[in-house]
C-alpha cells in the first residue's frame, strides 16, 4: 500500500506537526526514568544487531548460488597462483651500455630500471651487452612454479567465463520479474488514484517502489559484476598470463601484485550478489538509524543547553563560556540554515556564505580545531620522550624500528645507504627497503592483531551489554 504524500498548506502543516511531535518526543525521552533505559538501549541495539547479522550471514537466493560458486572456484585459483609467484624472486638483468661523454666513448654496465634516466642526462645510449632477467630459485623450480602459474589461471579464467555466461542467462529473467512488478506497481497507483507528483519514476517511467528498487539493484548488480569486475578480470589475467610465457621477460613482482588486485575484484563481486530477502530492507534499516541517531544528537544538544542555562542563570563560575556556547550554537544553525534554503546567488546567500565560510568555518572552528591539535602535539611529545627512554628491551626495540623507518622516509636516510647496489640480496639492506619490510610486514601484522582483539572486544561488550552484565556510571543509576 503507499504512502499518499501532501502537497501545499496541508505539507506544510505536516512539516509542523513532524517538528513539534519530535521537540515533544525529545522531551519525554529526556524524563524516561533509569531503570527503563536500560531495557530500551537493550532492545534497539539487539535488534539492529541482529538484522544487520543475520543480512550478513544468511546465503543469497538461490538464482544466482551457481554464480557464486564459479566467483569463489576462480577466487581459490587466482591465490593459488598468487602463493606459486609469491616463492620467485626475479633478479633483474644488467645493461652494457655505451655513450659519448666529454669527447670519448663511456662503456657503463647498470641496471635496466635505469636506462631511461640515463638517456636523459647522457642523450644517445647504446645497448652493447644485456644481461636476462634469472630467478632467485633454482632455474627448474622458478620454471615449474611458472608453468603451474599459467595453469592455474588458465583455469581461473575458464570459471571467470562460465560466471559470465551464467550471469547472462539470468539477467533476462529477472527483468521480466521487473517488469511484473512494474505492472503490479501501476495497478495499485490506478486503484488508489495516484498523481505523477505522488510516485516517484526511474528514467523509463517505471515507478519506484520497495519491490522494483530491489529488483533494480540486482539487475544493476549482475551488469556490474559482469562488465566491471569479470571482463577487466578476464582480460588482465590473460595479458599476465602470456608476460609469464618468457620467464626471462617478465616481470613477477607486478604479475604477482595484479593477481592479488584481481583477487579482491573477484571477491567483490561475489559479494555484490550475495543479496538474500533481507537486503532490499537494508534501506529502510538504514533510515530508522539515521532517525534515532538524530533524536540522539538532539538528546545530546539538549542536555547541554540544560547544563549550560543553569550555569548562566545562577551565574556559576565560568558562565561567560556557557554563553558563548549558546552564541556559538545559535549563530551556527541561523546562518546554516540561510545558507542551505535562501535563493541563490541573492543578496542574503552571498552574506550567509560569506558569514559561514569567512568568520564562523574558517575564521573561528578551523582556528579553534588547530589550536587544539597544536596543544595536543606537545602531549605527543612527552609521551614519545617517556616511551623511548631505554629501560628495557622491549624500548630499545621499539626505539630502533622507530630510528629505521624514520630514516627510510626521509633523503638523509635513503643517502646513507645510496652506496648499497639494488640488485641482489645486498639490495634489502638499504633504509628505504628495511623501512617498507618494517611496515608491511611486522607492523602489519600487528595492526591486524589489535584489529581482530578490537573486535572481539567490542562484541563482548554488546554481549555484556545485551545480557544486562554491563555496570557503569549510566546504568548504575537505576532506581
Amino acid at each position: 500500500m503507499f504512502f499518499v504524500p501532501l502537497r501545499g498548506y496541508s505539507l506544510g502543516l505536516a512539516i509542523g506537526a513532524c517538528v513539534v511531535l519530535g521537540v515533544l518526543l525529545l522531551f519525554l525521552l529526556t524524563q524516561v526514568p533509569h531503570r527503563y533505559r536500560k531495557p530500551i538501549i537493550i532492545g534497539v541495539t539487539f535488534l539492529f544487531g541482529w538484522f544487520y547479522f543475520l543480512e550478513f550471514m544468511i546465503p543469497g537466493d538461490r538464482a544466482t548460488a551457481p554464480v557464486r560458486g564459479i566467483l569463489r572456484s576462480a577466487e581459490h585459483k587466482l591465490r593459488l597462483a598468487q602463493t606459486d609467484l609469491e616463492a620467485i624472486t626475479v633478479i633483474k638483468g644488467q645493461l652494457t651500455v655505451q655513450y659519448v661523454e666529454g669527447g670519448r666513448t663511456v662503456k657503463r654496465l647498470i641496471p635496466k630500471d635505469e636506462l631511461k634516466n640515463l638517456e636523459l642526462d647522457k642523450g644517445e645510449v647504446k645497448v652493447v651487452h644485456e644481461d636476462k632477467d634469472r630467478p632467485r630459485l633454482g632455474e627448474h623450480d622458478g620454471v615449474r612454479r611458472v608453468m603451474r602459474a599459467r595453469e592455474i589461471m588458465a583455469a581461473a579464467v575458464a570459471d571467470l567465463r562460465r560466471a559470465k555466461s551464467e550471469i547472462e542467462r539470468l539477467r533476462p529473467q529477472v527483468q521480466r520479474q521487473l517488469d511484473q512488478e512494474s505492472k503490479k506497481a501501476e495497478a495499485e497507483a490506478k486503484r488508489y488514484k495516484l498523481t505523477k507528483e505522488m510516485l516517484a519514476r526511474d528514467e523509463q517511467g517505471n515507478i519506484l517502489n520497495q519491490r522494483t528498487k530491489a529488483l533494480r539493484k540486482r539487475i544493476d548488480d549482475l551488469k556490474d559484476a559482469a562488465q566491471k569486475k569479470i571482463d577487466p578480470t578476464i582480460a588482465t589475467i590473460e595479458s599476465a598470463r602470456s608476460e609469464l610465457g618468457n620467464l626471462s621477460t617478465a616481470d613477477v613482482e607486478s604479475i604477482r601484485s595484479v593477481a592479488a588486485a584481481k583477487v579482491e575484484d573477484v571477491s567483490l563481486a561475489r559479494s555484490t550478489l550475495s543479496d538474500n530477502f533481507l537486503t532490499p530492507y537494508k534501506e529502510t534499516a538504514s533510515n530508522i538509524n539515521a532517525v534515532i541517531g538524530s533524536f540522539a544528537i538532539g538528546l545530546g544538544v539538549f542536555g547541554l543547553m540544560s547544563l549550560h542555562g543553569k550555569t548562566i542563570r545562577r551565574r556559576r563560575r565560568g558562565w561567560i563560556n556557557s554563553l558563548a556556547f549558546y552564541v556559538a550554537l545559535f549563530a551556527m544553525a541561523l546562518v546554516g540554515f540561510l545558507q542551505k534554503y535562501l535563493q541563490q546567488k541573492s543578496g542574503g546567500q552571498i552574506l550567509s556564505d560569506a558569514l559561514y565560510s569567512g568568520i564562523l568555518f574558517n575564521g573561528a572552528y578551523i582556528s579553534l580545531q588547530a589550536t587544539m591539535f597544536s596543544l595536543v602535539a606537545f602531549y605527543i611529545v612527552s609521551a614519545a620522550y617517556r616511551a623511548f627512554r631505554v629501560k628495557s628491551r622491549e624500548a630499545v626495540l621499539m626505539m630502533g624500528a622507530a630510528l629505521l623507518v624514520m630514516l627510510g622516509l626521509v633523503p638523509i636516510g635513503q643517502w646513507m645507504t645510496s652506496g648499497i647496489t639494488h640488485v641482489g640480496w645486498l639490495g634489502s639492506f638499504r633504509l628505504e627497503r628495511v623501512q617498507d619490510w618494517i611496515m608491511t610486514v611486522p607492523n602489519m601484522a600487528a595492526q591486524r592483531g589489535m584489529a581482530f582483539g578490537i573486535g572481539v572486544g567490542g562484541l563482548a561488550m554488546a554481549l555484556r551489554i545485551w545480557l544486562s552484565l554491563e555496570r557503569g556510571a549510566y546504568f548504575d543509576k537505576q532506581l
